[in-house]
């Protein structure tokens, strides 16, 4: 299950519509969802040790940027999900000591969240650099704020000025990646799509797949011998 939640933080209807759509981009009448589910999880800097009950570190969050949400008032439009995700880091004590963001999403961001990611990765690393000790930070030392973000489906791709917020991304060092196989199993595994029940059968079924491999390779070996005459010992 979902970092040991009772319940799949994406259900088996949003895993559909939202991160398993099959719509064609620049198609007509296809069916886009109007939202975006975002989740992400965060790791601190080994050196610092805190507990953070609101937003445990290495645990999966989820963030939802429709209807509303408690950083909006209902008056306006709802603020998406990437800048929830940067307000909800902020308020995390010592958050400037995160080293390491991962990002899953169904849709790839626009260009406003992607200046607004760019800037807060950049004002990571500055903490890093300036350090609170003598002693070398990370990033002196080469190993750089680490940030990935997984998308299913492209936001809009054609358009210049969200093509231009993607590759300022990369630029600053936040690695981008899109759902093909292994993510996928990945992706089922911490949302809770794959129970622990499933789990469980698939291990009996991987040991009924190998004996029957067993049995195909010693009928192999018993039909050699016999051609050979050879015999069993």
């Amino acid at each position: 299950m979902a970092e040991g939640n009772k319940d799949p933080l994406v259900s088996l209807e949003e895993f559909r519509s939202h991160f398993a759509n099959a719509s064609r981009y620049l198609t007509a009448n296809e069916t886009w969802p109007h939202s975006t589910i975002l989740l992400y999880k965060y790791v601190y800097n080994v050196n610092v040790a805190f507990n953070n009950t609101y937003n445990p570190e290495n645990t999966w969050k989820r963030v939802d940027n429709y209807p509303t949400t408690e950083f909006t008032t209902g008056n306006e439009r709802p603020m998406h999900a990437e800048l929830i995700m940067i307000e909800q880091l902020r308020e995390i004590r010592q958050y400037q000591s995160i080293h390491r963001i991962e990002v899953i999403q169904s849709y790839s961001p626009c260009r406003n969240c992607s200046d607004a990611l760019c800037k807060f990765k950049e004002e990571l690393d500055g903490e890093k650099i300036k350090g609170s000790s003598g002693v070398p930070s990370d990033l002196e030392k080469g190993e750089a704020m680490e940030f990935k973000i997984t998308f299913s489906n492209f936001f809009k791709h054609n358009d210049r000025t969200n093509q231009g917020g993607l590759t300022n991304l990369l630029k600053r060092g936040i690695k981008l990646d899109i759902f093909t196989d292994e993510n996928w199993k990945y992706f089922f595994n911490f949302t809770g799509l794959v129970t622990e029940r499933r789990q469980r059968r698939e291990i009996d079924d991987k040991k009924i797949f190998q004996y029957f491999e067993g049995l195909v390779a010693l009928e192999t070996i018993t039909d050699y011998l016999e051609a050979h005459r050879l015999g069993l010992p």
